[in-house]
């Protein structure tokens, strides 16, 4: 008595297979020996979606006159990379490995985020932010360097590993000038199939900064609109 109808339970039930159905439909198949992991086709199907088209999560947001209750301007966020892999003109097909410490558990997939930032002669950086908070729409790319006595007191990412440990390149007192373009990508990035062959084009130099030890280096600011991607 006054509990939930029972057809209605069902009808949740039943959509609920549905929707398991049709995720795993849309996922390629691995019934082949030569297949690739479960793991890739998961995430290249979450890479399609990630194409669909995003409505305005912020409806109406405009439209408040934030002067009239007299409200502070919100401090600055720190906004991470999901994106963060490198091409290189000597490989100019070679895909760089993206999550290598990727692992799996009882809960999911285990992604720690450790990844490498490389910038030389032949190997280009590239970084895919999304802007995601309403307002926040005045960006500026930060590289920060620790002193030397930190970096000294890093430990290896990972026990099993002991040679896979942070190491920055940069002698003490040598600045690094690091040239920061801004990329023609209006979509988010497919890490498993981006080389230098097929990378985004370059769509203007947005600043040079120069990176050592202990410094932080940043650019001047730049328009970033609302839940936009940025590619670097």
């Amino acid at each position: 008595s006054g509990g939930i109808p029972l057809w209605i339970f069902l009808a949740c039930i039943g959509c609920t297979f549905l929707n398991l159905y049709l995720v795993r439909s849309s996922f390629p198949s691995t019934s082949t020996s030569n297949s690739k992991p479960p793991t890739y086709d998961v995430l290249e199907g979450l890479h399609r979606t990630g194409q669909l088209p995003r409505p305005n999560q912020y409806i109406g947001l405009d439209r408040v006159n934030r002067t009239q209750y007299n409200s502070p301007a919100p401090p600055p966020l720190i906004n991470y990379p999901p994106i963060l892999t490198q091409v290189s003109s000597e490989k100019a097909d070679f895909v760089f490995p993206d999550d290598t410490h990727r692992w799996l558990s009882w809960w999911g997939s285990v992604a720690p985020d450790d990844r490498h930032f490389v910038v030389n002669e032949t190997t280009n950086t590239i970084a895919q932010f999304r802007v995601h908070d309403f307002g926040m729409s005045s960006c500026q790319i930060v590289i920060n360097i620790p002193p030397q006595s930190v970096i000294d007191t890093i430990t290896p990412a990972f026990e099993d590993q002991p040679g896979d440990k942070k190491v920055y390149t940069i002698q003490p007192n040598h600045r690094v000038p690091v040239n920061i373009w801004r990329l023609k990508a209006t979509k988010g990035l497919d890490v498993k199939s981006l080389s230098y062959n097929n990378r985004p084009p370059r769509d203007g130099l947005i600043e040079t900064v120069y990176v050592e030890v202990g410094k932080r280096a940043e650019t001047q600011r730049f328009a970033c609109p609302d839940d936009t991607l940025q590619t670097f």
